[in-house]
C-alpha cells in the first residue's frame, strides 16, 4: 500500500515537472528566436544606414568605382552588399558581377524600398544559390537602393545552438528534479 502511494505521488510530481519544463522551454525558445530575428533585422538596417552614410557625395565616377565600393564596404564581413538603381538594374554587388545579374525591380524588398519604407524579405537567391535575408533602404537623392543580405544559414546556426543548449540544460534539470522528486515521494 505504501509502495503504491509512493509511485502515485512520484508519478504526479514527475508529470508536473516535465510539463512545467516543457512549457518553459517552448516559450523560451520562441522568445529567443524572436530576439534573434529582431536582432538580425536591426543589424541589417544599421549596416544599410552605415553604407548610405559612406556613399560618395558626388556619386560614383564609374561602374568600376561602384563595384570597388561594394567590395571594400563589405570586406571582412558575412554581409553581401548590392547597390541597385531605382530602375532595378544592379549597379554593384560585393559577391557577384552586376553585368550578369537580373533586374531586381520586382524583388519584394526592392518594391518596399521604392515605396519609401525599409524593404525586408527572406527568400532563395539564385545568384548566391542559398536562402538569404534581405534589407533594402532607399536613397532618394541618388535614385539608389542600398541592399544588404546575410545567409539564412547563419541565423539557423544561432537557433540550432540555442536548441542544443536548451535541450542539454533541460535534461540536466529533469534529472535533478526527478532525483529530488524521488526522495520527496519516498519520505512521505
Amino acid at each position: 500500500r505504501k509502495r503504491s502511494l509512493f509511485f502515485q505521488f512520484f508519478s504526479i510530481q514527475i508529470i508536473l515537472i516535465f510539463a512545467s519544463i516543457f512549457v518553459s522551454v517552448f516559450f523560451s525558445t520562441k522568445t529567443l528566436i524572436d530576439i534573434i530575428n529582431e536582432k538580425t533585422e536591426t543589424e541589417q538596417e544599421s549596416i544599410c544606414n552605415l553604407i548610405v552614410n559612406m556613399l560618395p557625395e558626388k556619386g560614383f565616377v564609374s561602374l568600376y568605382n561602384a563595384q570597388d565600393f561594394a567590395f571594400r564596404a563589405s570586406a571582412g564581413t558575412r554581409i553581401r552588399l548590392t547597390l541597385i538603381q531605382y530602375s532595378g538594374s544592379v549597379l554593384a554587388d560585393s559577391h557577384s558581377d552586376p553585368s550578369v545579374m537580373d533586374n531586381h525591380f520586382n524583388r519584394p524588398e526592392i518594391q518596399q524600398a521604392l515605396s519609401g519604407s525599409i524593404g525586408r524579405s527572406s527568400r532563395y537567391s539564385t545568384t548566391m544559390r542559398e536562402a538569404m535575408y534581405y534589407t533594402a533602404i532607399p536613397v532618394s537623392n541618388r535614385n539608389l537602393i542600398v541592399r544588404t543580405s546575410i545567409s539564412v544559414e547563419n541565423i539557423k546556426r544561432q537557433i540550432k545552438y540555442i536548441y542544443i543548449r536548451l535541450t542539454l540544460s533541460t535534461l540536466v534539470i529533469l534529472f535533478f528534479a526527478s532525483v529530488i522528486a524521488y526522495f520527496i515521494a519516498k519520505s512521505t
